[in-house]
């Protein structure tokens, strides 16, 4: 079923702007904070976690990680610590306020979101798709 958006491109384009599209809804949690909603969800799922691996997890560089933290804490969405065997390992928490704002995300877009309209057969063909195109194109580069 074409989109008549995109009845004029071609198949690439057609599904590299797909693509684009779905990252963007599924990253920003529809509120144009990507990085921020994914932290708290990453937080909510996994309870209090280091900042390091949050930019492992997330694929960003450390600095804009703690950009990030900084910009939750301020909004006072999680909470950081330190650990007294590595003072240098910063650990963040979500706060009841942060777990509100989860709750909220997962209403207005739930994580799911994306794979809701597919079977489980669907699922596990469009992640074998997925890792296809993505384990070819990191051989290429």
């Amino acid at each position: 079923m074409k989109s008549p958006r995109y009845a004029n491109m071609d198949t690439e384009d057609r599904v590299q702007t797909l693509l684009l599209e779905l990252g963007r809804m599924g990253h920003m949690g529809q509120d144009g904070r990507g990085g921020q909603s994914r932290i708290l969800r990453l937080l909510a799922k996994n309870g209090t976690m280091p900042l390091r691996d949050l930019t492992e997890i997330l694929g960003i560089q450390p600095c804009s990680a703690s950009q990030l933290e900084r910009k939750l804490e301020q909004a006072g969405l999680v909470t950081r610590s330190r650990t007294r065997k590595n003072l240098r390992l910063v650990l963040l928490t979500l706060t009841e306020a942060g777990e509100a704002r989860v709750a909220e995300l997962e209403r207005e877009f739930p994580e799911n979101a994306l794979l809701l309209p597919l079977t489980e057969q669907e699922r596990a063909t469009f992640l074998e798709l997925l890792e296809k195109v993505y384990l070819g194109i990191r051989s290429d580069g």
